[in-house]
């Protein structure tokens, strides 16, 4: 389970995301660096294994069914540089989750983050070109999921980026090629394709402070007429200020319109115009202690409609005051509006997670992970409260 950058919009919100995953990566490599090197690969493979408990897997308030899981995952960072400044990226991590008496849950995991990727410089531009998999089955990942213990599926982004760097003006612009299928029948009327495009110009006003503009958008086909085929454009401004070298902060808002087509089973929907905003605050307050704050409003394609206006917010704080101890905690604030039937569901998910982690052996990290979430609903049966601990031990070889 984890948070990404909070923004309205598939294309921008999905192009944010993969840039929060590919940071967050980076600093973890940063921390631990590469521990195998075959010739110019550089490689950081790491194996753990999971007990999990948890007392809500089915995520409903009426008959909660409770399991225990093993966990064994796999992850892989590898980097093959080529040339002076070009390179080559790998990353995955895999795995499977069984539960004892209750198989029905089981899932296959490739979290978000994997990739394969190459990074091409070419005199002022950087073109980066990738795909990037995922395959998730936990529904209490989204705050609008409740009543099903396997809501997920496959997805797969593919495509480029390019950025040009003209000094005090940098222009990006990027497309991917995006197709999602539900591992599940009950809901493979969200099975869809998305074509998605970016594009950014900013502005360097300060040496420490950007501003520019930013526009996304592209058209959805859903291989089923439940939900209804749709043209989204948004259209905002945001900025990146360095307030110190430890302290950033990234505001951006705008518009975002989605134009409907085809029939679904309500019909072809009006027209839907919105506005968006997002804050991200990222801070090292020190050699032990940093944060991470995104909130934002975010609409977006829907589970059981078309859409879903959503507000949330999300605070992560890491500290590191004794040596081989860290302790992470996380809290996350959710908002929305999904209109379910004829009812809709007016929600609020409200939780977090706490996690020790300690550094055993030189290779061998034990962490102990306890998550809460309370979900609270006008409809009674979309309420819901989940308690998960989990015991793991990661190796890294």
């Amino acid at each position: 389970m984890g948070t990404g950058a909070v923004v309205a919009q598939e294309a921008l919100r999905d192009s944010l995301a993969s840039e929060t995953v590919a940071e967050a990566r980076q600093r973890e490599l940063e921390n631990a660096p590469h521990n195998v090197q075959w010739g110019d690969l550089q490689m950081q493979v790491t194996p753990s294994l999971a007990l999990e408990w948890d007392d809500n897997l089915n995520l409903t308030s009426t008959q909660p069914v409770a399991g225990v899981a093993l966990r064994p995952t796999v992850s892989l960072d590898a980097v093959r540089p080529w040339g002076h400044a070009n390179a080559f990226k790998f990353a995955l991590t895999a795995g499977y989750e069984h539960y004892f008496a209750r198989e029905a849950f089981d899932r296959r995991i490739i979290e978000p983050g994997s990739e394969l990727s190459a990074d091409v410089y070419v005199r002022d531009f950087v073109i980066n070109i990738h795909e990037r998999p995922s395959f998730i089955e936990e529904s209490d990942r989204d705050a609008a999921v409740w009543g099903y213990g396997r809501f997920g599926g496959f997805s797969n982004t593919a495509g480029f980026s390019v950025l040009w760097d003209l000094r005090d003006l940098v222009v990006s612009v990027g497309y991917d090629h995006f197709n999602f299928l539900s591992s599940s029948g009950q809901f493979n009327y969200l099975d869809r394709a998305a074509e998605q495009a970016v594009a950014r110009a900013g502005y360097q006003v300060h040496p420490t402070a950007t501003v520019g503009l930013e526009v996304s958008g592209g058209p959805t086909s859903y291989d089923r007429p439940y939900l209804n085929d749709n043209l989204s454009v948004s259209v905002g401004a945001y900025a990146d200020w360095r307030l110190t070298p430890h302290l950033r902060l990234q505001p951006r808002v705008g518009y975002v319109t989605y134009t409907f087509q085809g029939v679904g089973v309500a019909g072809t929907p009006a027209d839907f115009t919105s506005y968006y905003w997002g804050l991200r605050l990222t801070h090292q307050v020190n050699a032990k202690i940093s944060y991470d704050l995104d909130s934002g409003r975010n609409t977006r394609l829907g589970i059981y409609a078309n859409l879903l206006d959503q507000w949330e917010t999300n605070l992560r704080v890491t500290w590191r005051v004794l040596n081989n101890v860290s302790l992470l905690t996380q809290f996350s604030y959710v908002r929305g509006n999904d209109p379910f039937w004829m009812f809709g569901d007016e929600f609020q998910r409200f939780g977090g997670n706490l996690e020790l982690a300690y550094r055993l052996l030189d290779r061998l990290t034990v962490s102990l992970d306890y998550w809460h979430w309370d979900r609270s609903s006008n409809l009674a049966v979309a309420q819901y409260q989940e308690n998960r601990v989990s015991l793991r031990f990661d190796y890294r070889l």
